[in-house]
């Protein structure tokens, strides 16, 4: 049985500009948040409060330590990648790596539940991927930390996939209510899914 992530590049963008409610107010090592706070290195950037965020949140130091100097490099987010694959195979399950965020993962049997399949990833993600690929992804991705309700509608409408008055209020009120809602294309499903998947890995055409 293979599961297939589109990256938290796509399906977890949205949760940047306000990721440190994607965590607990605590750190993971226990500490309060005063604590924590105050060993947090003063980042600068664009990216600062959510690299500080995950610096607090952080479940070992070696994740502190490529977080420090506020930004991601090919080799650290490399390592957390082979570890977190290290981790699955612990289990019998595979990672196949996509070219700008996400995975397919093979877990090796049709009678594991999603139940059973997302506890076991998601504790192999904390522990070996932690917020490292996650920042490394986005600040490629948006440099700047530009709104993602903007500038996803603006690529969606460049890409002819949605009307041209289509708004970042508008892809907002579709995204929150994804599950619920058709999406919002003008062109075929197929070919909106794809405008989709280019838009969320590359919203401003930074990768050619």
């Amino acid at each position: 049985m293979v599961v297939t992530d589109v990256g938290r590049a796509m399906a977890a963008a949205l949760c940047v500009a306000a990721m440190a409610g994607c965590g607990s107010s605590t750190d993971r090592a226990g500490l309060s948040s005063a604590e924590a706070h105050a060993d947090v290195p003063e980042f600068t950037g664009p990216w600062a409060a959510e690299f500080a965020d995950a610096y607090q949140r952080a479940e070992s130091q070696a994740h502190r330590l490529m977080l420090a100097d506020g930004e991601i490099s090919d080799l650290e987010y490399a390592a957390v990648r082979d570890d977190f694959s290290r981790c699955l195979a612990d289990v019998g399950y595979s990672v196949t790596w996509h070219d700008r965020g996400g995975y397919s993962l093979r877990v090796g049997s049709d009678r594991a539940s999603p139940e059973h399949v997302n506890e076991i990833v998601g504790s192999c993600s904390r522990s070996s991927l932690g917020d490292i690929d996650f920042l490394y992804e986005q600040t490629a991705r948006n440099p700047q930390n530009l709104d993602e309700f903007v500038i996803m509608a603006d690529c969606l409408v460049r890409a002819g996939a949605v009307d041209p008055s289509f708004t970042a209020e508008d892809y907002q009120e579709w995204f929150d209510n994804a599950e619920d809602e058709d999406p919002p294309y003008v062109v075929s499903g197929g070919r909106g899914q794809v405008a989709f998947g280019q838009c969320s890995t590359d919203p401003l055409g930074l990768f050619g």
